[in-house]
């Protein structure tokens, strides 16, 4: 064979080699720094139905969205599954101002013991006040009684930690 072929396959060789003893120290890295992630849909998967996630994250337990329609909000059962789980949430997030994703709030807060901290941007936090105080009066029209008061509604959207639009925010306790 020709010597530099020689060389430049024994260069290539090398380099191979070299790459593969990389990429193999990264999946090391990665598999040491590797998470538990579960996803867990509460509602919302499919159609229109409000939308309600559980992830979890080695131990950290984030609710992203609490939504509930018009519907649920005259009975509240579908919303009982998140008694269970309301204890050891860490972190809620809140994605959108609709019903859908955050109209379950007034209630699960009041109702059902969910303490953690809530996050969402403020226009997000303006339309679901606006979009609770609606469905509390159409309720009220429609059917004639609300599972929860409009001093509920408050009281939940009081506690909302407002975020800029793509703002980083470090949570505490186990969701850090």
């Amino acid at each position: 064979m020709d010597p530099v072929k020689q060389e430049v396959g024994a260069s290539q060789g090398r380099a191979l080699k070299r790459e593969e003893a990389s990429a193999a120290v990264h999946k090391r890295q990665r598999v040491a720094h590797s998470s538990t992630v579960v996803l867990t849909p509460l509602s919302g998967v499919g159609g229109d139905y409000p939308a309600a996630y559980l992830l979890e994250i080695d131990g950290a337990s984030i609710l992203l969205d609490v939504g509930a329609d018009l519907a649920e909000m005259q009975d509240p059962a579908p919303l009982q599954q998140l008694r269970a789980i309301a204890p050891r949430v860490d972190a809620v997030l809140i994605s959108q101002g609709g019903l859908r994703w955050m109209g379950g709030l007034p209630y699960a807060v009041a109702h059902l013991g969910l303490d953690a901290p809530v996050y969402a941007t403020l226009p997000t936090v303006k339309m679901g006040t606006m979009a609770s105080y609606d469905a509390y009066c159409a309720l009220r029209r429609q059917v004639g009684r609300v599972p929860y008061t409009l001093n509920e509604v408050d009281a939940a959207f009081d506690r909302i930690v407002q975020l800029k639009y793509s703002q980083t925010v470090r949570l505490s306790g186990r969701a850090a």
